[in-house]
């Protein structure tokens, strides 16, 4: 399995591009969120991105879903024939569709490509073209729908990516011993306003023994100011390997 860290900033950091991941287990290939820039840096970092198979969405603020009009586009205009999977909340067909539109009124009745949608609710599991799909709800603020975090499972791969929000106790079952889980860590130390932390990120990776975990969508404040903290609280945690990565950074991780 791999995953290349396509962005992992925050909604509105100037610096990092939103956070979205691009995961290969085997022969399947996901990206993890397509916020307002993370479409441009998905065709720069990925070589082979018309062989993308499923795209997740985990809620329907701009910073995550707002590049998908962009993705879309540059798929057609590549001439992609492959179906392309979007998976998301209830109500992904109905937002993906308006926010397409809105920003290029006839591209969808042109597409050259199938074009599906999965919805997940949480406390779901879905199989997606052999994929399993686990999904469960996180603490996020002003949302019209849930927020969601995902367990996927291929081929004896996990991965788990909380999207944004405080993860609960409730996930801990969802994430249990994954091979690999990126987490939102919006503050330092406290979790609040529907965002969680460094720490409790940390915490949780312990509970749920997760032995690699990469930490993103930090305020772009808190990591340009506390990065010494953050370290700090990384190194605390010796019995977990812990990645704060930049944007095109490969995570590779062996097979069992």
């Amino acid at each position: 399995m791999e995953c290349k860290f396509i962005g992992v900033g925050d909604a509105f950091d100037g610096k990092h591009t939103n956070t979205s991941l691009y995961v290969k287990i085997k022969n399947r290939t996901l990206l993890f969120d397509c916020g307002f820039n993370s479409a441009h840096s998905f065709f720069q970092l990925i070589p082979n991105a018309l062989d993308l198979d499923i795209v997740w969405i985990s809620h329907f603020h701009g910073d995550h879903c707002f590049g998908l009009p962009m993705l879309l586009g540059s798929f057609h205009t590549s001439d992609r024939k492959d179906p392309l999977t979007i998976c998301g909340p209830v109500g992904i067909e109905e937002k993906v569709r308006a926010l397409t539109t809105l920003a290029f009124p006839r591209l969808l009745s042109k597409l050259s490509f199938e074009l599906k949608f999965q919805e997940c609710s949480p406390e779901s599991i879905q199989d997606v073209g052999g994929i399993k799909l686990s999904s469960f709800e996180t603490d996020h603020t002003e949302m019209a729908g849930p927020a969601l975090a995902v367990r996927v499972d291929y081929e004896g791969f996990s991965f788990f990516y909380s999207g944004d929000g405080a993860v609960s106790s409730q996930c801990l079952s969802l994430a249990s011993g994954v091979d690999l889980a990126v987490f939102e860590a919006y503050y330092l130390e406290e979790t609040a306003n529907g965002h969680s932390s460094v720490k409790g990120c940390l915490d949780f990776a312990l509970k749920a023994k997760i032995n690699q975990v990469a930490l993103v969508h930090i305020n772009h404040f808190v990591r340009t100011y506390h990065l010494d903290e953050i370290l700090k609280l990384i190194k605390d945690v010796e019995v977990v390997s812990v990645l704060l990565p930049e944007e095109g950074h490969l995570l590779r991780i062996p097979g069992n």
